[in-house]
């Protein structure tokens, strides 16, 4: 699952965990024992994406799951399904700081640059203008939105999700229609190379960027020089899999054809 499903994704998995609490889960689990999960998963769910105030437990979300949301070029299909707790301007604002500063040269232009490219994907505008079949969906009110976000489903993220193919199909947008675009080369590849994984997946992740990348040796190596080599390498094993997918179905196609394929 991409990286920008963990929003949605949050906002489901909080809706369908407090829809089971109530009068009839006490009446199984003890009295209060609703309340007591509510407090106990509270500091997990931080839907602005900052540390919840008072606690020492590590919530689910952090700022670029916002902006992984912001710039997926299909997160218009919900937008009157989940409301983001944090403003467009503020979470892209921060993001395009964080990446191109303030002290480097031409950092205001490329905020700038970055920031009106942007503007135009969320509104489908400008280069975007004619990449979608769909009109954007009318707005609804506060408060429509709200009782919306309330409603959302694991299953219809999953089902948005799968819907464009996943990561793949969400390079295949921008590779196809904005592959030189400087939003996409300096930003959002940043998001898009950045998938869900369960607990062991993570640790098979984390262990090599421990062992082979934030070695004594390189004690000086920043965070975000760490994070590209090792997006660099999550990308290259994203090709090597995709290269032997195509591999594999040119094979079968040869093979349901009559030819015999000698390797």
């Amino acid at each position: 699952m991409p990286i920008s499903t963990l929003l949605p994704l949050t906002q489901a998995l909080y809706n369908e965990v407090h829809s089971q609490l109530g009068a009839e889960f006490d009446q199984i689990f003890g009295a209060g024992s609703s309340k007591e999960v509510r407090d106990l998963l509270a500091p997990r769910f931080n839907f602005n994406g900052e540390h919840v105030p008072g606690s020492r437990k590590s919530p689910i979300l952090d700022p670029a799951h916002l902006t992984a949301f912001y710039v997926d070029p299909f997160n218009w299909e919900l937008r009157n399904e989940i409301k983001v707790m944090r403003t467009v301007k503020t979470v892209i604002g921060e993001t395009v700081e964080k990446i191109f500063g303030y002290s480097a040269e031409n950092s205001y232009f490329h905020r700038m640059k970055a920031v009106k490219e942007f503007e135009e994907l969320y509104s489908h505008t400008g280069g975007y203008r004619d990449l979608y079949d769909e009109p954007l969906p009318a707005a609804v009110s506060e408060e429509v939105l709200i009782e919306n976000t309330k409603k959302l489903t694991i299953k219809r993220v999953r089902e948005w999700a799968e819907k464009h193919d996943l990561m793949a199909g969400r390079f295949r947008f921008f590779e196809t229609y904005a592959r030189g675009s400087f939003l996409y080369q300096k930003v959002i590849k940043i998001f898009l190379s950045i998938r869900l994984a369960g607990s062991m997946d993570v640790e098979r992740i984390a262990k090599p960027l421990k062992h082979q990348i934030l070695t004594k040796e390189r004690n000086m190596l920043g965070d975000q020089k760490a994070t590209v080599l090792l997006r660099a390498s999550e990308n290259l094993k994203f090709l090597f899999e995709a290269k032997q997918a195509l591999r594999a179905s040119i094979h079968d196609s040869k093979v349901a054809g009559g030819v015999v394929v000698v390797d």
